[in-house]
Parts: C-alpha cells; sequence; structure tokens
C-alpha cells in the first residue's frame, strides 16, 4: 500500500494507528526494566503503532537516536521510540537511548529496546497537554484484533483530487478495503477544538443576553 501511494506525483504516506490531533487513542501498562512495582501499580503510557516514513510525513523531529527502518519487522528484536514526556517523567536526566521498557500485561515477556526519542505533539488537540507515548513499529505490534488503520498522505496539489488518487491506489492493493472519512489535517485540526468554540460560543451568547 505504501509503495503504491508513494509512486504518486509528489506524495509521502505513513501509515499511523492513531491519527494527530484527532483524540483517538490506546493505553497499555509499561515497566522500565529495573523498577520495582506491584501489579496494578505500574503506569500507562499511550501506544502509537506507526508504518512507513511516519516521522517525517508528519513532520515530528527525532530529538535523538535512530527512525525505524523497513529492518525492523515482525522477525527483528523488539524496538521503540518515545517522545519527550515519556523521556522526561520516566528517565529524568538519564539517557533513554538503549534503555528497556516492556508492557506489563504481556503474558510473554518481551523487552522493547528504545532507539529514539521525538519531540512532543498535540494528539488530543490544540488545547490539550502531551502524554507519555511510545511508538513501535506496526509488524512488532502483535495486534492481530485491530481492524483499522490511518493513512496519511503529505502531497501536493487539491486535496480533494489527492484522496480521490489515493483511494484508486488503495483499491488496487485490494478492491474490499473500506476507505472512509478521507480528511485534511486542517480539518482534523479543526474538530479538535470545537468542542471548546462552541463553550465559547455559549458563553459569549448568554454573555450578550445578560448585557
Amino acid at each position: 500500500l505504501l509503495e503504491e501511494v508513494n509512486s504518486l506525483p509528489g506524495s509521502r504516506a505513513a501509515l499511523v494507528s492513531e491519527t494527530p490531533m484527532s483524540g483517538e487513542y490506546l493505553t497499555h501498562d509499561f515497566l522500565v526494566e529495573g523498577q520495582q512495582l506491584s501489579a496494578g501499580e505500574e503506569p500507562d503510557v499511550q501506544t502509537r503503532s506507526v508504518e512507513g516514513d511516519y516521522f517525517r510525513v508528519m513532520q515530528i523531529p527525532l530529538l535523538s537516536g535512530r527512525d525505524f527502518t523497513p529492518q525492523d519487522n515482525e522477525n527483528a528484536p523488539l524496538v521503540g521510540i518515545i517522545n519527550q514526556s515519556l523521556a522526561r517523567r520516566f528517565f529524568n536526566e538519564e539517557n533513554p537511548l538503549g534503555k528497556h521498557v516492556r508492557w506489563a500485561r504481556d503474558e510473554q515477556i518481551n523487552w522493547i529496546t528504545i532507539v529514539g526519542v521525538a519531540g512532543d505533539i498535540k494528539h488530543f488537540g490544540l488545547g490539550e497537554p502531551e502524554e507519555p507515548a511510545l511508538y513501535t513499529p506496526y509488524p512488532q505490534s502483535g495486534r492481530a484484533w485491530k481492524r483499522w488503520m490511518n493513512l496519511v498522505v503529505r502531497g501536493e496539489g487539491a486535496p480533494a483530487a489527492l484522496a480521490h488518487a489515493v483511494k484508486t491506489r488503495v483499491w488496487r492493493v485490494d478492491g474490499q478495503i473500506p476507505v472512509t472519512r478521507a480528511r485534511t489535517m486542517m480539518e482534523v485540526m479543526g474538530a479538535s477544538v470545537e468542542a471548546r468554540r462552541f463553550n465559547m460560543l455559549l458563553l459569549g451568547v448568554f454573555a450578550a443576553v445578560a448585557m
């Protein structure tokens, strides 16, 4: 799918489980190697599975370490990229590169090596703070139950024309894949502040009526 979309003139694509500023999220209890916590005391972090040239497509800076590569597949050692919020909260002044974390509820103990630190983003909306997050390569996510995915494309030209071209490429791969909710990032960003905008409008109306 990524090869098909990336072959469109002027486009770069990536797959991501939860889109920035969408408010979509999955969390998982996790542990840092060396931590001694009782069951149920483990902190939870945002878990974000990505595939392709995600950080460059979304223009999220890598502050240290490396990006994911095609070699980070289901047969390779588990790797992860953490965001600044996770690095600050759980590693303080330590260098997190090379450290190990794991999901606390997995039946088997599988350590994930931290290979990079990415900048924080506005995942939950423009007015909301970022949460600690761990990015993993989608082939290593081990989530056979997932039946959804966001395809993010950075391209040139009119968004509507690009969306049509992208759908055509998706259906080249598999004509049975449903492609829904094609939106620009400006529309996603607008939706993220919609509730706050509505509340401010109500407040303004009530203030005007009171005057």
